[in-house]
């Protein structure tokens, strides 16, 4: 039995001291958790996929415990490796329970509008903290402004979400739910939260997280009746921002002073249509732009439309973004204003953090592997090379067929479009795996360097790129007419 440090540290174990015994572990569950470890043995024993949440007592203190198992399988279904997930969800779980507890309470106090709203508010700030600074996420900052109705009774259903993904992206979002009040609160927190989980669990693609959730409301899986929602996923590697929309106002970019309202690609509003299907656009999102995703609390009244909501906020990103401000987002939220005071608006600003991809280290340096010069002929041995190299260096089963296949595939690449020869090299940094193939080719076209977007099936090309966004932590591309230079990199566990 093998224990990460994550894991040592949730058991507030010495990792001197080793794992904890079976028997020992089951000790620590709540006893009147044990029916649910028993239940999930059983379901394992039966072939199952094993995914139970309870209590374990470590010293004074109370933890909640989320452990997924799972095992690689003989052909009689008798195990031969055993795999376990082990996260520490106490917070979520007394979120939860505190959730639990206003819900209660509201249902005690809601036949006055008074206490309604009281409630409201406080789950409000229970499930929407708002940063009071910038926050850095993977290559992007973001500044979120919420700006509730001025009227007591009125208090909204607008949330937003800003976290990284799987693969170095970041995914951000602004909702907001149709109504107001408890309803539209307790709405707007089962949205954004379904949001995060899908994201983790399911997809980061924009289009199909709107589905989703287009879903979860059609099927009455939250309260009120519709909800407008954008979402936009960033990929600092190539950036490149894809957004989709569900009835919701467009995002807004500014770049070198000039702000332009972005395409609406297709989408309704959510819990109209069952059915209903969503698309995404993408477009370059470089260091010095300026995203901005609102409400319509931004932008609209009873007594104006949009345009002209919309036309004091493109001026007043045009004057931040020209005079060059060294802190745009604080600049831009503190001096937007909301058009409707009847209305929640929240206010979500992204820019782009320059970043940096380490060079190749020269032999003799610390953590070169190998680096060599390769054609058509030496592609075979070359990619046993790779393997093995990716081996030693810590890589194994799914993590080493990934990024072994990227390789591959972007070397491919290089012969068959790069002028037929090419160099390759692969080191280890800051607990990475580095592989970065180069050739002379005629580059790659702007509108083909996409990782994120799988080929149709009767396409001829572009699988490459996307497997290697598959396989990898990054990939980042530097194209032109002298030449490309691919460089992926993977986490290497452990390090």
């Amino acid at each position: 039995m093998v224990w990460s440090a994550g894991l040592y540290r949730i058991y507030e174990r010495n990792p001197a001291d080793g794992p904890l015994s079976t028997d020992a572990a089951s000790e620590l569950i709540l006893p009147e958790d044990q029916p649910l470890r028993i239940q999930a043995m059983t379901a394992f024993a039966a072939g199952d996929t094993a995914d139970v949440t309870f209590r374990i007592r470590v010293g004074e203190r109370v933890k909640h415990v989320r452990s997924v198992v799972d095992a690689v399988r003989d052909a009689t279904g008798r195990p031969l490796k055993i795999y376990g997930i082990v996260q520490d969800v106490t917070a979520r779980e007394t979120a939860r329970v505190r959730l639990a507890d206003v819900e209660r309470q509201l249902h005690e106090h809601q036949r006055t509008l008074a206490a309604e709203h009281r409630m409201a508010m406080r789950l409000q700030q229970i499930i929407l903290p708002i940063p009071d600074a910038p926050v850095d996420l993977p290559g992007l900052r973001v500044a979120v402004r919420y700006l509730p109705a001025e009227r007591a009774s009125q208090v909204g259903g607008d949330w937003f979400h800003a976290a990284e993904v799987a693969g170095g992206g970041v995914l951000l979002a602004v909702g907001d739910v149709a109504g107001h009040g408890i309803q539209a609160a307790t709405t707007m927190a089962q949205l954004r939260h379904a949001l995060a989980a899908l994201a983790v669990t399911t997809t980061s693609d924009p289009a199909a997280l709107l589905g989703h959730l287009n879903h979860l409301l059609c099927a009455g899986g939250v309260a009120a009746d519709t909800a407008t929602v954008v979402i936009a996923r960033y990929q600092p590697d190539s950036h490149t921002l894809t957004w989709a929309l569900a009835g919701h106002p467009a995002p807004l970019r500014t770049r070198d002073g000039v702000t332009t309202e972005l395409p609406r690609p297709r989408g309704p509003l959510l819990g109209v249509l069952a059915d209903a299907e969503y698309e995404n656009a993408s477009i370059s999102f470089e260091p010095g732009d300026l995203l901005v995703l609102y409400t319509d609390g931004l932008v609209e009244n009873r007594t104006q439309g949009l345009g002209d909501g919309l036309a004091p906020v493109i001026a007043t990103l045009n004057r931040i973004t020209a005079a060059g401000s060294p802190q745009p987002l604080a600049d831009l939220l503190g001096q937007l204003h909301r058009a409707n005071p009847d209305d929640d608006t929240c206010i979500l600003a992204a820019r782009p953090l320059p970043g940096r991809v380490p060079a190749p280290p020269t032999d003799p340096v610390p953590g070169q592997l190998f680096q060599r010069e390769f054609d058509l002929g030496s592609l075979v041995p070359l990619r046993h090379d790779i393997t093995r190299h990716s081996a030693d260096a810590g890589l194994a089963d799914a993590e080493l067929h990934w990024f072994v296949t990227a390789v591959n595939e972007i070397i491919t690449n290089a012969v068959r479009h790069g002028g037929g020869t090419g160099q390759v090299a692969l080191w280890i940094e800051d607990g990475r795996l580095y592989c970065r193939v180069a050739d002379q080719g005629p580059g790659i076209p702007l509108a083909r360097q996409r990782t994120d977007v799988r080929p149709a099936p009767d396409s001829l090309g572009g699988r490459g790129l996307w497997l290697a966004g598959q396989g990898c932590e990054s990939v980042v591309i530097d194209s032109s007419a002298a030449g490309t230079r691919v460089t992926l990199s993977t986490l290497i566990p452990g390090r």
